[in-house]
C-alpha cells in the first residue's frame, strides 16, 4: 500500500504525476471536445428548465433515465447552456479520478508498487474512459458513484457498522437516482451485509434484517423513477427502446445464435477496426472494440475514421490485447479466490477483508456486465452492448489488470520488463489518438 497526504493524494511521485497528468489531459479536451454525444441527454436538462418538470420515458428519449444528473446540470445549463452542463461533467470525471487514485494507491489487493501505477495510467488515460467522462452525459456521474459504492463497500467490509451501512444505503440510493444499471447492485450490496453478518455471528434475523434496512433506504432515496414508471407504464422499469419512435434503422438484430457470444477475432478487428457485417452480429467484439476505441462515432473527434488515419484505430485495437489477456487471468485468479468463502468464519481478519473486498469487485464487474448483456439480448440492439457501460465498475477491472500482471510476474519474474514495456506501448498509442485528434480539431479538419 501507498500512503496518502493531508489531501488524500498519493505519496508516491509516479502516482501523484500520473493523477496530475490525468487531470491534465482532461482540461486539454475541454475545449475541442464537442459536449454532446448521440443521446440526447441535453434535451432532457432543457425540457426541464423549460417546463419545471422531468420528462416522462416516453416524452424525452433520454427520459427514461433517473433524474439526478439532470437536476445536477439545470443551473449550469442555465447559466452556460452545454458548456456549462460539460463543466459539470469535468468536476466530476476529475473527482472520480481522485477516488480511483486515492484506492489505487491504498488497497491492499495490489501487490506491486509497478501494478499500481499501471493501474492508475489506465483510469488518467484511457480514452474512451476519458471522452465519456467529459460529456453532458449521467455516464460521468454514474462513473463517480460507483466508485464512491466501492469506496464505501470496501470500508464497510473492513470497519462494520451502522454508520457504514447507512452510508452503502445511500452511495446505493444515488446511483439508482442517476442510472438503471445501478440495479445490478442491489444484490451485490445484500450480499456484502449477509457474509459480513455471517462473519460475525450475527444473528439470522440480524443479518437479515440488516440487509432489508440497506436496500429499503436505497430504495427510498432512489426510487423515483421506477415509482413514476409504475404509475405512468404499470411497470417499474422502462426502456426507451420499449417505444417505438426511439427505435434507429440498422440496430437491431445484433443477436445471430451462439457465434454471437463466441466470435471474439480480435486480430481481424485489429485489421479493419470499423468492421460491421461480422462485429455488430457478435458481443465480444462490440464490448471490446467501444472499450478501447470509438468504434461507434460518437464524438467531433472522429479523425480516424477517415481513409487514411484508420491505422490509428488499429493501433488503439492492438493496445488493447495485453490489457485484456492480464484482466482476465486477473478474473481467473480472483475465482479461484471464491473457494475461501466457505471459510469465512475461520479465516484470519486480513484475510476475509482481502477476499471480501476482492469478491465485491469482481461480483459488481460481473452483475454490470450481466445487465448490459440481458438489455442487449432482450431488445436485440447492438448498441446495448458498449464498454462505457462498465466503466462504473472500472475500479473493479483495474484489480483485474493488476492481479493479471502481478500473477504473470510471480509465475516469470523477468516478464516485468516486457509487460510494462506492453504497456507502456498502449500509453503511447493513445497519445498519438489524442494528438491527432486534437490538431485536427484545432486545425478545422475534423
Amino acid at each position: 500500500m501507498q500512503p496518502l497526504d493531508r489531501f488524500g493524494l498519493p505519496k508516491d511521485a509516479v502516482l501523484r504525476w500520473t493523477l496530475f497528468a490525468g487531470v491534465l489531459l482532461r482540461l486539454l479536451l475541454f475545449k475541442p471536445l464537442y459536449p454532446l454525444n448521440n443521446d440526447d441527454h441535453i434535451g432532457v436538462v432543457r425540457y426541464l428548465l423549460q417546463y419545471h418538470v422531468l420528462p416522462a420515458a416516453d416524452v424525452a428519449s433520454q427520459g427514461y433515465h433517473p433524474p439526478l444528473y439532470y437536476l445536477l446540470a439545470a443551473p449550469f445549463v442555465a447559466l452556460a447552456d452545454v458548456r456549462g452542463a460539460e463543466l459539470l461533467s469535468l468536476g466530476l470525471s476529475v473527482a472520480n479520478l481522485w477516488l480511483l487514485a486515492r484506492l489505487v494507491a491504498t488497497t491492499p489487493l495490489i501487490a506491486s508498487d509497478t501494478a499500481r501505477r499501471h493501474a492508475l495510467a489506465f483510469a488518467a488515460f484511457l480514452p474512451q474512459f476519458v471522452v465519456f467522462g467529459l460529456f453532458v452525459s449521467n455516464d460521468t456521474l454514474s462513473y463517480l458513484v460507483g466508485t464512491m459504492f466501492l469506496l464505501v463497500a470496501f470500508a464497510y467490509i473492513e470497519r462494520p457498522s451502522i454508520g457504514w451501512l447507512m452510508a452503502l444505503a445511500a452511495v446505493l440510493g444515488v446511483g439508482l437516482l442517476t442510472k438503471g444499471t445501478f440495479l445490478a447492485f442491489l444484490p451485490v450490496a445484500a450480499g456484502i451485509i449477509v457474509a459480513v453478518g455471517w462473519r460475525r455471528r450475527a444473528g439470522m434475523a440480524r443479518l437479515l434484517g440488516e440487509a432489508a434496512l440497506c436496500l429499503a433506504v436505497a430504495g427510498v432515496v432512489g426510487s423515483y423513477k421506477f415509482v413514476e414508471n409504475y404509475r405512468r407504464f404499470g411497470r417499474p422499469i422502462v426502456h426507451n427502446l420499449d417505444f417505438p419512435s426511439n427505435a434507429k434503422a440498422g440496430e437491431a438484430g445484433a443477436i445471430t445464435g451462439v457465434a454471437s457470444f463466441a466470435d471474439f477475432d480480435v486480430p481481424r478487428l485489429v485489421a479493419t477496426p470499423f468492421e460491421r457485417r461480422r462485429t455488430l452480429h457478435s458481443v465480444p467484439l462490440l464490448l471490446y472494440a467501444t472499450t478501447w476505441y470509438s468504434y461507434i462515432r460518437d464524438s467531433n473527434l472522429a479523425k480516424i475514421r477517415r481513409t487514411g488515419w484508420k491505422w490509428v484505430a488499429s493501433l488503439l485495437c492492438l493496445a488493447g490485447i495485453l490489457p485484456t489477456a492480464l484482466g482476465l487471468i486477473g478474473l481467473g485468479r480472483a475465482l479461484r479466490g471464491v473457494g475461501d468463502v466457505a471459510q469465512l468464519r475461520t479465516l484470519s481478519e486480513p484475510r476475509f477483508v482481502a477476499l471480501g473486498q476482492r469478491t465485491t469487485a469482481t461480483a459488481l464487474l460481473v452483475a454490470t456486465l450481466g445487465i448490459v448483456v440481458w438489455a442487449g439480448v432482450k431488445y436485440d440492439v447492438w448498441t446495448c452492448f458498449q464498454g462505457r457501460l462498465l466503466f462504473p465498475v472500472l475500479f473493479s477491472g483495474l484489480l483485474l489488470l493488476a492481479g493479471g500482471f502481478d500473477a504473470v510476474v510471480a509465475w516469470r519474474s523477468g516478464a516485468r520488463r516486457w509487460l510494462t514495456a506492453g504497456l507502456v506501448a498502449s500509453y503511447a498509442f493513445w497519445g498519438v489518438y489524442y494528438v491527432v485528434e486534437v490538431a485536427s480539431v484545432l486545425t478545422g479538419r475534423a
